[in-house]
């Protein structure tokens, strides 16, 4: 029925699809009636790509039509996906961080002109004397002069920040991300003059909310954002061990667990760092759009959010009908990441459809 959504390298084999029909996998939660196409849609699509478990959430005007959990939460497969499990949503953070910054624009604590690097007081041992000139909307909108292409990116080589910093990965903070960019990296172009994708960017809005709000990024997250929905999120580990109780396991392509000191979510916090379950961030989604802006009810806009890191898959997507939907999976292919995202979409927005939101 859904073989539309599927490039003939991502249909399963004959005997896969016969299980996936019958809803092979276990499938926990609740859906309403006619919304059961997203049912099969999420089992062909987890064993096409050889996922063992995601979560869907899907909320319009303030109700659930549909919580579920599909497949399982472990490897071992002996523990079932919740529809409220947590898992780690990868950069649908920067969701949460572009709302918490517009709440303290909105109480008139920053504005979108801020000079970011002089409002945090950072004045000693900086490397480019440009870095002065970003302003918040730049962090914003990916524009405040970095360019992976050309730099590296310090939240996705840790190993070199810890060697500069001689610190344990375990010990880095957000704090030193910062430190470590404005003293080692050069600007790749003049802010505002090009759009690059930016984790550091999103990293240094983080610390903009802690100064602004005089609390922690989380605190402040939790109690301005997520409280008024009756909900909250958490900044994740970067290894199975340190997970909470809360949390799925999460693995790569190849079947391992993640364990990898190239990166951490503490030091990631507010880019990519926090972990939540799809029907908590459904909530917020209701009262905000992705891009960070309050709703209001005579708005009707069509908006996308996708994240993926080694080990997570994840997608935000708010329709013209009203509702905004959160897939989380707790793998990726670590080979081909942006088909995971692009073939998630458009099987999203082909359900959707069909389903008439």
């Amino acid at each position: 029925m859904f073989t539309e959504t599927f490039s003939e390298d991502l249909r399963p084999k004959r005997s896969q699809w016969h299980q996936a029909q019958n809803l092979s996998l276990p499938v926990t939660g609740f859906c309403s009636k006619g919304f059961e196409y997203f049912d099969r849609a999420l089992v062909h699509y987890l064993i096409a790509r050889g996922f063992d478990g995601a979560t869907l959430a899907i909320i319009k005007d303030g109700k659930f039509l549909v919580k579920r959990g599909y497949g399982w939460s472990n490897k071992s497969k002996t523990k079932i996906m919740s529809p409220d499990d947590c898992l780690r949503i990868a950069s649908l953070t920067k969701i949460v961080t572009a709302i918490g910054i517009k709440h303290l624009i909105k109480d008139n604590k920053i504005t979108y002109d801020t000079k970011v690097i002089d409002f945090l007081g950072r004045t000693q041992n900086i490397l480019d004397q440009g870095i002065h000139k970003i302003t918040l909307s730049n962090l914003l909108f990916h524009q405040g002069g970095w360019n992976t292409d050309r730099s590296l990116d310090p939240l996705l080589c840790l190993n070199i920040v810890t060697s500069t910093l001689k610190k344990k990965s375990s010990d880095i903070t957000p704090d030193d991300i910062l430190k470590y960019a404005i003293e080692n990296i050069k600007l790749d172009f003049i802010p505002a003059t090009n759009t690059n994708y930016s984790n550091l960017g999103f990293s240094i809005l983080g610390r903009i909310i802690e100064k602004a709000s005089k609390t922690t990024y989380l605190d402040f997250i939790n109690t301005i954002i997520c409280k008024p929905q009756n909900t909250q999120v958490e900044v994740g580990p970067s290894s199975l061990s340190d997970r909470s109780a809360s949390e799925i396991e999460f693995y790569r392509s190849n079947d391992l667990p993640l364990n990898n000191d190239s990166i951490s979510l503490k030091a990631a916090d507010s880019t990519f760092g926090l972990i939540a379950s799809a029907p908590s961030l459904c909530k917020i989604l209701d009262k905000y759009w992705i891009d960070g802006d309050k709703k209001s009810p005579e708005e009707q806009r069509q908006l996308l959010k996708t994240g993926t890191m080694t080990g997570t898959t994840s997608l935000a997507r708010q329709r013209y009908s009203g509702a905004s939907i959160v897939v989380l999976i707790n793998s990726r292919d670590n080979n081909n990441p942006e088909m995971d995202n692009n073939t998630l979409q458009q099987l999203i927005d082909n359900v959707s459809n069909r389903c008439g939101i």
